[in-house]
């Protein structure tokens, strides 16, 4: 048996946590993952930003004194956040659209997920032996990127 990364054991989980609330529409859930990777890169762009850490101020995602945890966390939340929300949404969108258009852009989301996924431990591997921001920003904002893409994989279905 072979060592699965954190990240896509991640995925895995929320893959079959999804399952037990499966999703009858995804069009609504895509917009969800998208403000919630927008409040994401909000809160690394004011970690980012944070001088002097003091306690108890709320960065959006997290409070200052939580950051460091927070960041070497958020690859594995962007991993269950593909699996639990940005795939199955997609998956989902027959209900807004036709399921032939679905299952194309799906085919493609589900092999930029492999992708992203493996991204997505490479940074975790790099935040665990470095929290400091400024040596993962463009590995973080590629992740980012990269996700917001696969919404809009979605997204642009139902919005065209």
């Amino acid at each position: 048996m072979h060592n699965l990364s954190s990240c896509r054991v991640a995925f895995d989980k929320a893959r079959l946590q999804r399952r037990q609330f499966p999703l009858s529409r995804g069009a609504y859930k895509l917009r969800e993952a998208a403000v919630t990777l927008e409040r994401m890169d909000e809160t690394v762009q004011n970690i980012s930003r944070l001088k002097h850490p003091h306690p108890c101020i709320s960065l959006g995602c997290c409070m200052s004194d939580e950051s460091e945890d927070w960041l070497r966390g958020l690859p594995e939340q962007i991993a269950h956040l593909l699996g639990y929300n940005i795939l199955p949404a997609i998956a989902a969108l027959g209900g807004d659209v036709l399921r032939s258009d679905v299952d194309d852009r799906l085919e493609v989301a589900n092999l930029q997920a492999k992708r992203l996924i493996t991204a997505c431990e490479a940074l975790r591997v790099r935040l665990i032996k470095d929290a400091a921001i400024g040596n993962s920003r463009s590995s973080l904002n590629r992740i980012f990127d990269d996700a917001y893409q696969l919404v809009r994989i979605g997204l642009d279905a139902v919005e065209r």
